[in-house]
């Protein structure tokens, strides 16, 4: 489908033994130029928008982010034009956790019957990949001008600073404050921020924490 740059995260097999190279169809080339890393957030730290796909689509964290694999080709051909873009693809036997689901800016549902809910890596994969390219040759000419995003680091590094500041306010509290902070930073990365809109946000929380400090040695 003409994507090419494979990050492997914690690899238990061989992908250059003799059973790899037969199924890869050809694509030893992407074989050899893997990159190996030991975490998922390793391979995304200089990306600047995450999707991922699972069968588990509903709950308070992944229905959030969930969207059809036809409507998330399109968004995700968009945000080719301008940012570097993430697909990640969980174990075929247990799929992704939710906590690996709350590092991603969307979740790719792909529907299949009741009988047949889950879909094995390969067809996941391939399906993905086909609806991508689709949406990309059915783009106009008109295309979205490239922007510098946040990088996935800075967007959590911005995260932790929101997260630690409206926990010292006691905005966040309680056992819905995990939930409140995840729709906090869906609404967030849905606005596709930029490099200096994180840095933005990083300074109000600095000042924030400051003023605080200010009161509590006040009091």
């Amino acid at each position: 489908m003409g994507f090419s740059q494979l990050v492997l995260v914690s690899p238990k097999a061989n992908h250059l033994d003799d059973e790899a190279k037969k199924f890869s169809c050809q694509g030893e080339e992407i074989l050899h130029n893997s990159t190996h890393v030991n975490s998922i957030e390793q391979a995304l730290l200089d990306c600047t928008f995450v999707a991922a796909t699972s069968s588990q689509t509903k709950g308070l964290v992944r229905g959030a982010i969930t969207k059809p694999i036809r409507s998330a080709a399109k968004v995700l051909s968009n945000e080719i034009n301008r940012s570097k873009i993430a697909l990640i693809f969980g174990p075929e036997s247990s799929g992704l956790t939710t906590d690996e689901i709350s590092l991603c800016n969307l979740l790719i549902g792909i529907p299949t019957s009741d009988d047949y809910p889950a879909l094995n890596l390969a067809m996941s994969v391939a399906i993905t990949l086909y609806e991508i390219r689709m949406a990309l040759e059915e783009k106009t000419e008109d295309a979205i001008k490239p922007i510098e995003l946040a990088s996935w680091e800075m967007q959590q590094q911005a995260f932790d600073a929101l997260k630690s500041s409206l926990e010292e306010i006691h905005f966040l509290f309680g056992p819905k404050a995990e939930t409140l902070f995840t729709g906090i930073k869906n609404m967030i990365s849905r606005a596709s921020p930029t490099t200096q809109e994180m840095k933005w946000l990083i300074g109000l929380n600095r000042q924030l924490s400051w003023y605080k400090a200010k009161i509590r040695d006040q009091n």
